[in-house]
């Protein structure tokens, strides 16, 4: 049995997505209409003064496309048309994966990769007659018998005799295992074609720098309840380019309520944005936006100082480890292990 020292599946709630959280109770018991259509694409100037101080922290919603707008700023572009967000990040991964198996025959895969996600490439693999070939590096990246450059050594052994031109990587794993993606990305390009890239960033955005390995991949995948503390989960997608904004779009908003790729929230939030709103659509709950959004504000300079603040993490995790010595828990020491996770397994 092993346990990680952090945020696993949801980070603690931070302040003003706390206080969201309450005044949105509040307005559902007190005046659930002022949750309106105009309020959600434009924000709450629709509001009267009065209203808005009576709510002030939801005051600082300013529509679904500036929600966009500030989550394409978190992740280092100003495009928000390459900005998806969804109620569940594994219709973001379908999406992903089902874009990938479109264009790649055979993916490079990792044993670190999250099992349900690991699954949906699996399952889309299939269906469009493609092959994944899975890494085993958890054993080696656990125990430290291999740098973060000797794996990706590995990794590119792998990707070149299996002829693949496609992969599928965690930035950090739910271990905690630092994988060095965007310099394998760059290593394999220069050596041939990579097809189609995505990147799995649920435990790295808010974590660790991300902007390097945006750059490098085609789909770039996180969630705003673990480190960035919305708390209400909201998956988050980043496309490369315009084009791949375009097929991700299609894939996600032409498919119906039984796809695999349906997310009511994802369609709702893109129609707010385009204001091209259907007359009779699903029920959502806008609330994981509304909270979001708070988080994105509290976090902008946190964002922009996150080697700062993973430093912290780093030197915290070395503080448990050490109380840890005299204990009936072994901490795991890892070259590969560059992040805020600490991994702990009995003695």
């Amino acid at each position: 049995m092993r346990i990680y020292m952090d945020t696993a599946r949801q980070g603690q709630a931070c302040p003003a997505a706390m206080q969201v959280e309450c005044e949105f109770a509040r307005l559902a018991f007190e005046d659930p209409y002022l949750c309106s259509l105009p309020f959600l694409q434009h924000g709450a100037r629709v509001w009267t003064e009065q209203r808005q101080r009576e709510f002030p922290e939801l005051s600082c919603w300013n529509g679904s496309h500036r929600l966009h707008e500030q989550m394409a700023l978190a992740l280092g572009t100003q495009d928000a048309d390459r900005v998806f967000v969804a109620s569940q990040s594994a219709r973001l991964v379908r999406t992903a994966c089902r874009l990938m198996f479109r264009q790649c025959r055979r993916v490079l895969t990792t044993d670190l990769n999250w099992p349900a996600w690991q699954q949906i490439a699996n399952e889309e693999a299939q269906r469009h007659h493609g092959r994944i070939h899975v890494v085993e590096l958890k054993d080696p990246a656990i125990r430290g018998k291999a740098s973060p450059q000797e794996l990706n050594e590995v990794l590119q052994s792998k990707f070149l005799h299996h002829d693949c031109d496609g992969l599928f990587m965690p930035a950090v794993s739910s271990l905690g295992i630092r994988l060095a993606v965007a310099p394998l990305l760059r290593q394999l390009r220069s050596l041939r074609p990579v097809r189609f890239a995505v990147a799995d960033g649920a435990q790295a955005l808010g974590h660790i720098p991300v902007s390097d390995l945006i750059d490098s991949c085609d789909v770039f995948i996180a969630g705003c309840h673990k480190w960035l503390q919305a708390h209400l989960p909201l998956g988050v997608a980043l496309t490369g380019n315009g084009l791949t904004s375009e097929q991700f779009a299609s894939v996600a908003m032409n498919s119906d309520s039984s796809s695999d790729c349906h997310d009511p929230l994802l369609r709702f939030s893109q129609e707010l944005r385009t204001e091209r709103l259907q007359k009779y659509s699903e029920t959502v709950n806008v609330l994981p936006l509304l909270t979001a959004n708070s988080t994105l504000r509290a976090a902008s300079k946190t964002l922009n100082t996150i080697t700062n603040s993973l430093t912290v993490r780093q030197a915290n995790r070395q503080n448990v480890a050490d109380l840890l010595q005299d204990s009936p828990w072994c901490p795991l020491d890892s070259t590969s292990m560059d992040c805020g996770i600490l991994l702990v397994e009995p003695r």
